[in-house]
């Protein structure tokens, strides 16, 4: 390792009363935010991220991986969360949930279940 921070960004919409972002760190530390829900929520995502790492002295390359709530939640909110978190995730090049990225909605296609 380079001795770097790096961070998984954690993104958590699917509640009703709070939405909810964090840093988490490879030394520890985690850092939170949380904003009450309502309408016109999904546009505040990005803005917490951003408020985030500029609170912290972080840059977008310290990115290592990108946490999402998938549920149960609000389907509206877990919506926005996923769509955000693919989407850094394709412009990162970071896994979501572990998993590599366009994993998170797939596994639910992948096999026989409906053969011709």
């Amino acid at each position: 390792m380079d001795g770097r921070k790096k961070v998984a960004i954690v993104i958590d919409s699917s509640g009703s009363e709070a939405i909810r972002v964090a840093l988490e760190s490879n030394d520890g530390e985690q850092h939170e935010l949380k904003k009450p829900v309502s309408q016109g929520n999904a546009q505040e995502v990005l803005p917490m991220i951003e408020e985030l790492f500029k609170e912290h002295g972080l840059t977008i390359d310290a990115v290592t991986a990108i946490q999402v709530n998938t549920g149960p939640g609000s389907y509206t909110g877990l919506r926005v969360g996923i769509a955000i978190a693919n989407m850094l995730g394709v412009l990162l090049g970071v896994p979501i949930n572990d998993l590599p990225v366009g994993q998170i909605v797939i596994p639910q296609y992948e096999g026989d279940r409906y053969p011709s």
